[in-house]
């Protein structure tokens, strides 16, 4: 006796899901979003704060107002300024390192090649790490600043000051 075949049933499909539309968000939850991402390039590649907003297209007064409402954000943005001076010195540490093009090849009279140094090139390098300097100086300037030791000794000085403490008229008479 053969076995009766039974067709196949194909199995029912998943029901479909509702398409939805995409949230819309806000203005102040965009601001927020642009917040952090100007605080990720302040941190991360040491951009001003002008230049981050002008990259993510952020009203410099929109950050403002938000840092000085919400005193978690004004502790973000402040973490943000110091990640900021690791990044400026880990470039100038970078400026200063690199010597690729510190010097050009010439070829001189007598038609040999030498080398002499790219003042130039040297120049803008030193002008880069002093306006890095300058910047990490403003910035914070008990970590980065001019120090100034101070002894209190006037040893050798040859100073030498009079004081009258008296009246004047007093002493004439």
């Amino acid at each position: 006796m053969t076995a009766k075949k039974t067709p196949a049933t194909k199995p029912k499909p998943a029901p479909r899901k509702k398409a939805t539309k995409p949230v819309k968000k806000t203005g102040e939850e965009i601001i927020v979003e642009n917040f952090f991402k100007v605080c990720d390039l302040i941190a991360e590649e040491g951009k001003s704060l002008r230049e981050s907003c002008l990259v993510i297209g952020m009203h410099r007064r929109d950050f403002h107002n938000l840092v000085n409402k919400d005193d978690e954000k004004f502790d973000h943005y402040a973490r943000a300024r110091e990640y900021r001076e690791d990044v400026l010195l880990d470039e100038i540490y970078s400026i200063a390192d690199d010597s690729t093009f510190d010097t050009v090849k010439k070829v001189g009279k007598d038609g040999k090649e030498y080398e002499e140094e790219n003042r130039e090139w040297v120049n803008r390098s030193k002008m880069r790490v002093d306006v890095r300097k300058w910047h990490l100086s403003k910035m914070n300037p008990k970590k980065f600043g001019d120090k100034l030791e101070l002894d209190g000794k006037l040893e050798g000085m040859g100073i030498v000051i009079n004081m009258n403490l008296g009246d004047d008229e007093e002493e004439s008479k």
